[in-house]
């Protein structure tokens, strides 16, 4: 039987596509261990508490599914054979154990090799920027839709279309000697 009170809010799973704002969230919680979610948000620039809500909520979904992810992929490795004398291979130990960039042979994972710091601070520096851009445009057009501002506009702008008239007529006006 189906449930007698109607649930709330957009249904779950509505078709938002907030990748983008969450692989933001996401960079800045990498680079800011310390860091909340909601904080992380609110540093993007958004204030709306619906929103913010929602974005928390996906983020801790994903980041709840890619957890479970990484235990099963670290549960299903099979654990390395010992040598049947007892002497493991140091050869084998050293290749094994050393980052990709000190192993023989190309690497085929990008995953392996590290961030660089420098690509990372301009990418944070990127998106403080950006942050810092949208906010000032939002209270941009919020002044311009207030009445006493919008009012002062439209002043200047008769103001600067009558002198410009003036400065039209006078220049018509030549005394031209005959």
């Amino acid at each position: 039987m189906a449930s007698a009170t109607a649930r709330q809010g957009r249904p779950k799973g509505s078709g938002v596509d907030d990748s983008q704002q969450l692989a933001r969230i996401a960079a800045l919680l990498a680079a800011d261990p310390k860091l909340k979610p909601t904080t992380a948000i609110r540093s993007l620039g958004i204030e709306d508490p619906s929103l913010i809500r929602r974005l928390r909520d996906k983020y801790r979904a994903k980041q709840a599914v890619s957890e479970t992810n990484a235990r099963q992929k670290t549960t299903a490795k099979p654990k390395p054979k010992a040598a049947a004398n007892g002497v493991e291979n140091p050869e084998t130990r050293a290749t094994a154990t050393a980052p990709s960039s000190l192993r023989s042979g190309p690497s085929t994972s990008w995953n392996s090799v590290p961030a660089d710091i420098f690509v990372a601070w301009c990418g944070f520096g990127l998106n403080a920027v950006s942050a810092a851009i949208e906010k000032q445009h939002a209270v941009a057009q919020h002044l311009l839709r207030q009445l006493c501002v919008s009012m002062a506009i439209r002043s200047q702008l008769l103001l600067h279309e009558f002198a410009l008239a003036i400065c039209k007529r006078s220049r018509r006006r030549t005394l031209h000697a005959n």
